[in-house]
């Protein structure tokens, strides 16, 4: 945003000091946040060592932080929060991402389900979860999905980030547009979207790509969005899909802003962060998530290798020049 820039603070999950749990032995990846009464419970995915055939189950649980904005870390959830689906469901293999908000006393998840495939390696569609108990579990409202692909949208429906502006829910999510091979891997391209809705089930899609791309056959995702000073702000990630393993070529932090929530002006030089110089977060930088904490807005984000080395924190601080 022009004027202000994002002061690092560091990691905010401990790696090395608590014994994970079970179901978190890799990865800290799309970070979301309610805040309570006595601490900030941030949502996240993990997942176990890969099976035998080299696949990975992401799975949802949380951990608690101090609310006093020196963050101490408070724990992990026992155990995943949203069971995984029935063979031959949409998210029999995996869910990931998730974004929640408060709706009255509940709250309300969407997430990524996941499924393999034999053409190209996986599918994802968004489900729908609430949480009566703080979010200590979450009960899934339909075992359909909510969003998935379409005529207009016909690959991957993923990265959810929910929020809620003037009574309207808005939902950002990525739209896959076509599979392609890079180094002999299938790789997806995908861009930013939105849907709106007023019961959280029923989805309008506004069926058409928000962020102009700077890359060719560029892939975005992860867009969250809030309202600043008179303007409606999105932060999000992108990344070139071209040799996309090689140093330097991961994601990176972009920013657009807006009047009405649908046209973007796309502004990655007022985004006001970048990577490095720590070496968890040197390399490439993802999944920007907004939350205010007191007086202060802070962003999450994922570092290098898209969140191996915990979560990362940055606040929000105005420009000195």
């Amino acid at each position: 945003m022009k004027g202000y820039f994002w002061k690092k603070i560091g990691r905010i999950i401990p790696v090395s000091e608590y014994t994970k749990p079970e179901w978190s032995q890799q990865y800290f990846q799309a970070p979301s946040t309610i805040l309570l009464k006595d601490r900030l419970r941030v949502f996240f995915c993990s997942r176990k060592e890969a099976t035998t055939d080299g696949q990975y189950v992401s799975r949802v649980g949380f951990c608690d932080f101090s609310r006093d904005e020196k963050f101490t870390f408070m724990g992990y959830s026992p155990k995943p929060l949203i069971q995984l689906g029935k063979p031959g469901s949409f998210d029999e293999f995996g869910t990931y991402p998730l974004s929640v908000q408060f709706n009255g006393e509940s709250v309300i998840g969407v997430y990524g389900g996941w499924t393999r495939l034999k053409s190209v390696p996986f599918d994802v569609s968004l489900g729908l979860v609430s949480s009566r108990d703080l979010g200590e579990t979450f009960q899934k409202v339909q075992d359909e999905p909510v969003l998935t692909k379409c005529l207009e949208e016909p690959f991957i429906i993923s990265s959810p980030k929910l929020r809620r502006f003037h009574g309207l829910w808005y939902l950002f999510y990525i739209a896959g547009e076509k599979w392609k091979f890079d180094n002999s891997l299938l790789e997806p391209v995908y861009k930013i979207r939105v849907a709106t809705s007023t019961d959280l089930i029923n989805w309008r899609r506004h069926k058409k790509n928000l962020i102009k791309s700077n890359l060719f056959e560029e892939a975005q995702a992860s867009p969250d969005v809030f309202e600043f000073e008179g303007l409606f702000h999105m932060y999000f990630c992108y990344r070139d899909t071209s040799n996309a393993k090689e140093l330097g070529r991961g994601y990176r932090i972009g920013y657009a802003r807006s009047e009405n929530l649908v046209d973007w002006v796309r502004e990655d030089f007022n985004a006001g962060i970048k990577t490095g110089p720590d070496y968890w977060d040197s390399q490439d930088i993802s999944y920007p998530h907004f939350f205010k904490l007191n007086q202060n807005s802070y962003l999450m984000y994922l570092g290098n290798e898209v969140g191996k080395y915990s979560i990362c924190i940055a606040r929000l601080e105005k420009s000195p020049f």
